[in-house]
């Protein structure tokens, strides 16, 4: 598996200069970008790794299940494992599309690193949510506040449903979250196709409506691997906190076989530096 990893020489070399799209497209090429930020440049559309954490973050072998000494031994990660935490964002000449919100603390790289791409939160036109743990939907309120005041808000009705739709006091952080969206809110079934030709994904197993997101050939796949030099060769092994270890595994097992049988690019919010895994062949 390689871990593909455009510099923006890269995406200005790749750019034209035949019509004010590919003139666009330099000048943002040209813009510095900081480190926390990667640029892949896709067919139509920019894609952009936000990682959102300020310091560098390794997941420890202790927090994954069935991992013996072996194979910790095997895979040279007593150390702890390079992780993330991330968001996307997929922009085109006219959209802005950003997946999860990121943690929203005081440390958060967020907003700071799409101001840094050119993109204000005002200029986001939608969020897709792949799941409501607070490391992904912090970012979306401030202050009580909606921080992405013109975003329509995708989540899954079986997430939804899970945190927010049955009352309970577990989900009080989601529904703080979601609440200043309520009028733009979007709840969605798996398979149904969302607005920009996104596709939504059957993940479940982290989560009870756990979701990825495919927009042609960039598969957005959540939480589907919180360590990926480990889960890739052993996907048997599950971060304990997997509501369902049995689903979480075998939508682990599916998503690695359906993006490398469809040559697609894998992005999760807790990959490494650079936030995905290139199946392209």
């Amino acid at each position: 598996m390689a871990i593909a990893v455009l510099c923006i020489s890269t995406l200005l070399s790749l750019s034209s200069c035949k019509n004010n799209s590919n003139k666009k497209k330099q000048k943002e090429a040209e813009v510095e970008l900081p480190s926390n930020v990667r640029a892949y440049a896709n067919d139509g559309f920019t894609l952009y790794w936000i990682g959102d954490n300020a310091e560098p973050k390794k997941n420890p072998p202790s927090l994954f299940t069935n991992v013996s000494d072996e194979i910790i031994e095997e895979l040279n990660i007593a150390d702890g494992i390079p992780a993330s935490m991330s968001a996307f964002l997929i922009k085109s000449s006219d959209k802005e599309y950003l997946f999860d919100a990121g943690m929203g603390n005081e440390s958060s790289l967020l907003l700071p690193s799409l101001e840094a791409i050119g993109v204000a939160a005002d200029d986001i036109d939608a969020i897709f949510i792949t799941h409501l743990h607070g490391d992904h939907f912090g970012g979306l309120i401030k202050d009580g506040n909606a921080v992405f005041a013109n975003a329509k808000l995708y989540i899954s009705r079986d997430e939804y449903d899970a945190w927010i739709g049955s009352g309970s006091e577990r989900g009080a952080g989601a529904k703080a979250a979601v609440e200043p969206y309520s009028e733009r809110l979007v709840l969605f079934n798996f398979g149904d196709e969302l607005e920009g030709g996104i596709k939504a994904i059957n993940s479940v197993g982290h989560t009870a409506g756990h979701t990825s997101y495919q927009k042609g050939n960039v598969l957005i796949a959540g939480d589907i691997m919180h360590g990926v030099a480990l889960q890739t060769v052993h996907p048997e092994c599950c971060a304990s906190f997997d509501v369902d270890q049995e689903k979480s595994v075998e939508a682990r097992i599916r998503t690695i076989e359906y993006a490398d049988s469809n040559n697609l690019i894998l992005c999760g919010m807790h990959f490494p530096e650079g936030g995905i895994a290139d199946y392209r062949k």
